[in-house]
């Protein structure tokens, strides 16, 4: 090999290193800001599921008052159609 070829095999060698480099150094980036965004999605999904169960604690709630008040409803129904029955 004549120094010239010597010369460029090596600056080719240098070359693909510092592409290899900067590529590197982006998948490194690519890899924390992919790992930041799984965070806030993990939190984001810890939230709804919160939320989530507090609107199935509500909807129970509301289920048993629901039932109370038919229940209710149905009394003073017959309380009156009684009342109405006796005149």
């Amino acid at each position: 090999m004549t120094p010239e070829e010597i010369q460029r095999t090596i600056d080719f060698i240098v070359q693909n290193l510092a592409d290899s480099h900067v590529r590197m150094e982006r998948l490194e980036k690519s890899q924390k800001q992919f790992e930041r965004n799984h965070k806030r999605f993990d939190e984001r999904q810890d939230r709804l599921v919160e939320s989530q169960e507090a609107t199935r604690r509500d909807l129970e709630t509301l289920v048993a008052v629901t039932q109370d008040l038919v229940r209710v409803s149905r009394q003073t129904v017959r309380r009156v159609q009684d009342l109405e029955s006796r005149e």
